[in-house]
């Protein structure tokens, strides 16, 4: 279709309507290209996932005592709403995609290992999101 039949078509459409045509695909655009919102590391202390981890890591025979860390993601879906073939963005559940653990067993081999297994199954990450570090002993 060429530019002038595209113009014609075009005329009959209201402008309001094209400006929230064209705000729609932008927004839906950027959000794509976003891909996933991204959770802060930091949010000014610790959410009740990383102390029942902790909690539970603790208990692991040589660990001693554990801090966590839980980075989690929340992807954003598009889902078709109203009239016009527009788009609204919602956001689903936030999931962990990423943890580090430190633990003062860590420095043991075996308990690094327990560690990351047990992390990895509780939150069903693969063994590349899950890093445990020895405590720095004070």
């Amino acid at each position: 279709m060429n530019l002038r039949k595209l113009w014609k078509k075009g005329k009959g459409v209201r402008h309001v309507e094209w400006i929230v045509l064209m705000i729609l695909v932008g927004v839906a655009g950027s959000l794509l290209l976003q891909g996933g919102d991204s959770i802060p590391l930091i949010q000014g202390g610790q959410t009740d996932l990383e102390k029942r981890l902790a909690h539970v890591l603790s208990a692991i025979d040589g660990a001693g005592q554990v801090e966590v860390i839980v980075h989690t993601t929340q992807d954003v879906i598009l889902q078709p709403a109203g009239s016009f073939g527009a788009i609204t963005p919602t956001k689903a559940e936030e999931k962990p995609s990423g943890v580090i653990v430190v633990a003062e067993g860590a420095s043991n081999l075996q308990v690094r290992l327990n560690l990351s297994r047990a992390v990895q199954t509780l939150l069903g990450l693969p063994a590349s999101a899950v890093e445990v570090l020895p405590k720095q002993r004070e």
